[in-house]
């Protein structure tokens, strides 16, 4: 039974995709395999962002900036301020599976402070961050700003709480 189960998790292993490959998920959306493109504030990765535009990597280069400073701009800390995107849309929206300041190759552990998860949409020609936090979001909010169903996590809460599947309205 537990040579069963190893070679069952190695089998899985070879065969989940590589962390930070991007997919098409449809026309526009870009789908970032695994934990998504992980991009350190001085690991010169904005470049694995290739497929987005230029004004979202902006963007995220802005957020690592302002991470790092509101983390003391600690140049020993310059390394562990992480942006790391999951899903890209063009039409004007990016689902940052997390944010925030981690220990990293190199960096002591006292830099990191944990980070966040978040919803960027472009509004009046920039982007930012308009929705934020550490569990699963409010459907009412992903509403608001009309998230569509590819950015958007599966599961948000309700009115009453209860966490459910999302669906946009309309």
């Amino acid at each position: 039974m537990r040579k069963v189960l190893v070679t069952l998790l190695a089998l899985s292993a070879l065969l989940s995709p590589v962390a930070g490959t991007a997919t098409a998920a449809q026309p526009g959306v870009v789908r970032y395999d695994g934990r998504g493109v992980q991009v350190w504030r001085h690991g010169g990765d904005l470049a694995k962002l290739d497929e987005t535009t230029a004004g979202f990597r902006r963007f995220v280069a802005h957020r690592l900036d302002v991470l790092w400073r509101q983390a003391g701009a600690r140049p020993r800390c310059a390394h562990s301020t992480l942006v790391q995107v999951k899903v890209y849309d063009a039409r004007r929206y990016a689902r940052i599976g997390n944010t925030g300041n981690f220990a990293h190759a190199g960096d002591p552990a006292s830099c990191s402070g944990g980070g966040y998860t978040s919803i960027a949409a472009r509004w009046n020609g920039r982007w930012r961050e308009v929705i934020a936090g550490q569990e699963a979001f409010q459907c009412a909010d992903l509403r608001h700003f009309a998230v569509p169903v590819t950015v958007a996590d599966r599961y948000c809460y309700d009115e009453s709480g209860e966490l459910v599947v999302y669906r946009p309205a309309g």
